[in-house]
């Protein structure tokens, strides 16, 4: 499947597979109130935007089946409410990021791990929330609140070797029962590093 247009999920549930290009231009918008399953066995690449439009309702992406890699320099953009979800379909499955994510939701549910080569970015005023599986996260990227956004890690271990994380001018980045390991973590001026019951 390749498409410069847009494909959106309408209502309920849909499932993608096989190779699927969003080029630059294109479009893939999972709708207010459906969900879209993107399967291990897939092949995904996306350089244009992937995008979640909650605008109340819950409104998920689930990777499912494994390890999901979701390639490309595109953006998975989600709307400004935290009823926007990223999940697996079991604690075993895994994200493999190299894109940039970016707006308010949550990202894990205790149901997804997360290995992030891209960036992932709180930048609204309803926050970003990443609680991983029991698998975890494994950032060589970067985790950052940016433009006055809240940037929660929450309720798991986040490896940070060769990674960033990144509270900006404004902008907080809070740790939930969380534990952080190498890398660099970076508190602008103005910016808040916060920790609750956590291991930095």
């Amino acid at each position: 499947l390749t498409s410069t247009g847009k494909l959106q999920t309408a209502s309920g549930s849909n499932t993608l597979g096989g190779t699927v290009t969003n080029p630059v231009g294109g479009i893939i918008q999972v709708g207010n109130n459906t969900n879209l399953t993107l399967l291990a066995s897939g092949n995904y690449t996306n350089n244009g935007n992937l995008n979640l439009a909650s605008i109340g309702n819950l409104t998920d992406l689930i990777f499912s089946g494994g390890d999901v890699t979701l390639n490309g320099s595109g953006t998975l953009t989600l709307s400004n409410y935290t009823t926007n979800r990223l999940s697996g379909g079991l604690s075993t499955d895994r994200l493999i990021n190299f894109n940039t994510i970016r707006g308010s939701g949550q990202v894990g549910l205790n149901l997804l791990g997360l290995v992030n080569y891209g960036l992932v970015e709180a930048n609204q005023s309803q926050p970003l929330i990443v609680d991983p599986s029991g698998t975890g996260a494994i950032n060589d990227g970067t985790l950052r609140a940016t433009n006055n956004a809240t940037l929660t890690l929450q309720g798991g271990t986040f490896v940070n070797a060769g990674g960033l994380i990144d509270a900006q001018t404004g902008s907080v980045v809070q740790l939930f029962s969380a534990t952080v390991t190498g890398g660099d973590v970076t508190i602008a001026s103005g910016g808040v590093l916060q920790l609750n019951n956590s291991t930095l």
